[in-house]
């Protein structure tokens, strides 16, 4: 551990992935190559015994992450993609690396053959180090499983992806997985899609308890006071439901039309999904409807 780490020191935090991120990414990939990871999906035959692999083919890596993302490969420090590119290369790389397993050494050309590949452990290994590179960088992304993600603060992250919805209804539960994936995508395009998506769970939501049309009102009432007996806490729940009921309707999260007001920063959205999220969570939970 560094010692600004041990101290307790965090570096700035920045969405903004460039050349230091870049440079330690590109140190990792040689690094993983020289020991063999990369060999696991690109083996580089030996001429001598032409089934073992010897080493890696970055030729075969490069074809490959040249013809889906535009990148070189070996990377290079001094060509820096964008960000979110620089993102798209970490992940793509992911399905590449394996741990070698079973060495045999062969003499006649002094280099050792990797026989066999421990896949999830080698995953394991380059996901751990890809985060912790995140995290000395000061950048809000993990890898979770084989998908780089954005992570939020770290309460309010940890309440969203915990979330264990049983709602009784399909379509809201398709709408609350849809919006939590879209939400902790890198892309802040794809984080205000989730939003709206949110939102659309939000109106599902509001006709549970009285599915008739037009009687989302006495729908949400019924679902407050079954969520919170207290009258004046069930008061300001009620409260912050109209809040939100005219945001949806007067800004544009779900709605397109002129006259509509536009979010223009991405902070915006992450309060208005925590927002939203906190209140749906907090009736759902009342209700049984949510671990």
């Amino acid at each position: 551990m560094l010692p600004s780490e041990r101290a307790g020191v965090a570096p700035p935090l920045s969405e903004s992935v460039g050349p230091q991120f870049w440079a330690g990414l590109v140190y990792l990939t040689r690094d993983f190559t020289d020991r063999g990871y990369f060999a696991f999906r690109a083996p580089h035959a030996c001429e001598d015994q032409p089934h073992p692999a010897c080493g890696t083919d970055t030729g075969r890596i490069g074809l490959a992450l040249f013809g889906n993302l535009g990148i070189s490969f070996p990377l290079e420090a001094t060509q820096v993609p964008i960000s979110l590119s620089i993102l798209d290369v970490a992940q793509f790389l992911d399905q590449f690396v394996g741990k070698p397993g079973v060495t045999q050494w062969h003499p006649f050309f002094s280099h050792t053959h990797f026989l066999t590949y421990d896949r999830e452990a080698g995953a394991a290994e380059y996901r751990a180090s890809v985060n912790a590179l995140f995290s000395r960088c000061g950048h809000p992304f993990e890898f979770v499983g084989d998908r780089i993600e954005r992570r939020g603060p770290g309460p309010l992250h940890s309440l969203v992806l915990g979330a264990a919805f049983r709602t009784g209804d399909s379509k809201l539960d398709e709408f609350l997985g849809d919006a939590i994936t879209k939400f902790h995508d890198p892309d802040p395009k794809e984080r205000r899609l989730g939003l709206g998506t949110l939102w659309l769970a939000w109106e599902r939501l509001k006709s549970l308890e009285d599915p008739r049309p037009k009687h989302k009102d006495n729908s949400i009432a019924i679902l407050i006071g079954k969520a919170e007996p207290d009258g004046p806490m069930a008061a300001e729940l009620n409260k912050d439901a109209e809040g939100l009921t005219y945001i949806g309707n007067n800004f544009m999260i779900r709605h397109s039309e002129v006259g509509k007001h536009p979010i223009h920063s991405d902070a915006s959205v992450d309060y208005l999904f925590y927002r939203l999220f906190g209140l749906m969570h907090r009736l759902l939970k009342g209700t049984g409807r949510v671990r």
